[in-house]
Order: C-alpha cells, then sequence, then structure tokens
C-alpha cells in the first residue's frame, strides 16, 4: 500500500493544468464580454462627442486590450495623446467609462498577464 511514485509530481501537474484553464477559461470569457459591452459602448459616446474611432478595423480583437490599458494604465506610452491612428486617447475613454467598465478592464488584463506567466512557467519548468 501506499502511495504511488511520482503522485506528488503527478498532483502538482494537475493543479497547475487547473489553474491554468481557470486563466484561460477567464480570459476567454472577459475578452468578449468586454468588447461587447463595454468597448461598444464607449465607442458609441466618443463618436456621439464628434470625435473619430480611434481604430476603424480590427480583425484579431486587439483593440479590447487598447482600451482595457487606456483604462487601467492610462500613463503607458501607447496610450498617449495623439493624433496617430491605432492608439487609445485615455482621457476619452476614462470619461466615459463606469465603475463596471473598470473592473472588468482589471480582471481582463489581469487574466492576460496571468496566461502569459502561465506560458512562461510552463515553458521553463517543461510542465504541459
Amino acid at each position: 500500500m501506499g502511495l504511488k511514485k511520482g503522485f506528488f509530481k503527478e498532483m502538482k501537474e494537475i493543479i497547475f493544468e487547473l489553474i491554468a484553464f481557470g486563466i484561460l477559461a477567464l480570459t476567454m470569457v472577459t475578452w468578449p464580454l468586454f468588447g461587447r459591452i463595454s468597448m461598444r459602448r464607449i465607442e458609441k459616446a466618443i463618436m456621439a462627442e464628434g470625435w473619430p474611432r480611434p481604430c476603424y478595423w480590427d480583425g484579431a480583437g486587439f483593440r479590447i486590450i487598447l482600451y482595457a490599458a487606456a483604462m487601467v494604465m492610462p500613463k503607458l506610452a501607447f496610450n498617449e495623446q495623439d493624433e496617430k491612428p491605432g492608439r487609445v486617447n485615455p482621457t476619452l475613454v476614462n470619461k466615459y467609462a463606469r465603475t463596471y467598465d473598470k473592473v472588468l478592464a482589471w480582471i481582463l488584463i489581469l487574466a492576460i498577464y496571468g496566461v502569459i506567466f502561465i506560458t512562461i512557467v510552463s515553458m521553463a519548468f517543461g510542465i504541459s
């Protein structure tokens, strides 16, 4: 009787995989949720005020990250207030952002960083 050899290693991998799955699932849910609920409403409000749409086309959905980053980290270099195409004006975004939008932006940004962290750890330690 007793524990099988390598039991704790297998358990660590299972726990790691469950955490990785949870973070990935959280990212997969918050990404489109933020885009459909928060970003769409904020863009409509910005355009109603007479400002042009910051990004005209975004096939991959990366514009969602720019809006979330403008709420969470408005002082980043890629959020500078200039007229370059593809830039998001953090002042305008935060003007129309509700508390719900900011909380969702924080969850999305932290989940994205979590996916990056899990990927690096998995590659560094050979966990599949």
